[in-house]
Parts: structure tokens; C-alpha cells; sequence
């Protein structure tokens, strides 16, 4: 799956860099930026995955690493959903509420809830082991 993710990286690469040498600066009708960003996250994706494999595989993924993975994973998917549907998609959206900053907030929000959540796991990861001592006087 890891080769899959780098070739499907590569082949959205190559079409960024052949979009932005086009003379109309697209390719299939797209700018070069959607074809980029998705490349740099599969590129992201395979660097996590052979990481993963130089410490040995999934039996030493346990615990926080593994959660932070599967968050980062999940969340930018959700991430990419959001930013689809509310800014994508804004036309099937009532025109009364289809307010550009107002139409950024739900995308946002999943954003800063995933940063929040990769942020706990690992702050309780690296605290772990810390013992705090208190005096009677402070108890």
C-alpha cells in the first residue's frame, strides 16, 4: 500500500509541474495547486509509513505514536471532505448562509480540533513519567 500511496504521490506531481508549464497553466481544467497538495500529502503519508518501517513495523507502533498516525490520517481526510463540500461544493449550499468566511469555518474548525488532539497525544506521551511533588502545606 505504501508503493501504491508513493506512485499515486509521484503521478500527481508530475501532473503539478506539467499543469504549470501549460500554456493556460492547467491540466484537465485544473490548476497545478490541487494536483501539488495532494502529492505533498501523499509524500507526507509514504515518509510516515517508511519511518514507521526502519523502527520495525507495526509491532512497535503501539500507544500514542499509533493514535497521532491514525488521527493525522483520518483528520486530513475529514479535512479535505470539509474543505470539498463547503468551499467546493458552496453552489448546493442556500444562498442566504453562502458567505465566504462564513463557509471556511466548519474546515477550520476541523483543522484546529485535529491539531489539538495530535498536540494532547503527544504532550501526554512526553510528559509521561513526570512526577510532580506537592507539600502538605500545598495539598
Amino acid at each position: 500500500m505504501m508503493l501504491l500511496a508513493m506512485s499515486a504521490g509521484l503521478v500527481l506531481a508530475t501532473f503539478g509541474f506539467v499543469a504549470a508549464l501549460q500554456p493556460t497553466g492547467k491540466l484537465y481544467g485544473m490548476p497545478p495547486y490541487p494536483f501539488l497538495i495532494f502529492g505533498a500529502i501523499a509524500a507526507l503519508a509514504v515518509t510516515g509509513d517508511v519511518r514507521m518501517l526502519r523502527r520495525g513495523g507495526r509491532s512497535v507502533l503501539r500507544g500514542a505514536p499509533r493514535l497521532a498516525r491514525h488521527l493525522w490520517r483520518m483528520s486530513t481526510a475529514l479535512l479535505i471532505a470539509a474543505f470539498s463540500f463547503f468551499l467546493g461544493q458552496a453552489k448546493v449550499i442556500p444562498k442566504p448562509i453562502r458567505i465566504a468566511p462564513l463557509l471556511v469555518i466548519p474546515p477550520m474548525i476541523v483543522l484546529v480540533v485535529m491539531l489539538y488532539w495530535l498536540w494532547r497525544v503527544r504532550a501526554r506521551r512526553a510528559s509521561k513519567g513526570i512526577v510532580i511533588f506537592q507539600t502538605r502545606e500545598a495539598a
